[in-house]
């Protein structure tokens, strides 16, 4: 059942920002995504855009489409609207282990918004020097476009170490943040108990259950207890398997 829950006034004021920021980004996308599309269809000849389109396309999603609001479009501005409403705010809760854990629904729609590392990711692909003008000219040259994989296997043939490190540490604290905001409430029921059980109060305890967790050591001192949780920790556990075998290959 959900409940209101009082916020404090500055909370409200970041959510304002968010909110509106993220209007004027969407905003931003359709102007951009209509200024390319009517370019495109003016100056530049069919069989040309299509080339583009197809390898754009088959980069970002996997199927080409020419209309004006093509499937990653839509998928981008979805990500974006995803933000904190100002001034709405619940509680609801959850039974975990016979126990209630009372959560915030901010908390979780933040959560959804880490979506948003989906254009960091891309900024980062797009604009190193793996993909500019001169490797994508080069690329061409022999046969095939520079791809989301061809530029993570540069990377990994330039900085092998550093790639590899980059990305477990990214993954611990992306993690760590996720699992503790599943996983606090539950915890803070067992210490009502015994205060031992107050571990995920700190950030800290909780990128030592990702480490140990993406190490695939385990100890077991620090378990979950809602479902939220356990599939969290299951991502986790592949996604440093696939760490660990990088590394090691």
């Amino acid at each position: 059942m959900l409940e209101p829950r009082n916020t404090k006034a500055w909370t409200n004021i970041a959510r304002m920002i968010t909110a509106i920021s993220s209007m004027i980004a969407i905003v931003y996308m359709f102007m951009r995504r209509y200024v390319k599309y009517q370019w495109t269809n003016k100056f530049m000849p069919r069989n040309h855009q299509q080339g583009l389109l197809h390898q754009y396309n088959e980069q970002i999603i996997g199927s080409p489409s020419n209309s004006m609001f093509p499937p990653y479009f839509k998928f981008e501005v979805l990500i974006l609207c995803i933000f904190p409403i100002p001034y709405m705010d619940w509680y609801f809760s959850i039974e975990a282990k016979d126990l209630t854990c009372n959560y915030v629904y901010s908390e979780l729609v933040i959560v959804a918004m880490l979506a948003r590392l989906f254009f960091v990711f891309r900024a980062v692909f797009n604009y190193s020097v793996f993909s500019d003008a001169y490797s994508k000219k080069l690329c061409n040259q022999y046969g095939f476009y520079p791809t989301y994989d061809f530029t993570f296997r540069c990377y990994m043939a330039q900085d092998s170490l550093g790639t590899v490190f980059k990305m477990f540490v990214g993954s611990v604290m992306l993690l760590s943040y996720i699992i503790r905001l599943f996983e606090r409430p539950f915890y803070r029921q067992l210490a009502s108990d015994d205060a031992n059980y107050r571990a995920l109060d700190s950030y800290f305890n909780a990128n030592y259950w990702m480490v140990i967790t993406m190490t695939t050591v385990g100890y077991g001192d620090i378990t979950p207890g809602t479902w939220m949780g356990r599939a969290t920790i299951i991502i986790a556990c592949l996604v440093g398997s696939f760490i660990m075998a990088i590394f090691i290959g």
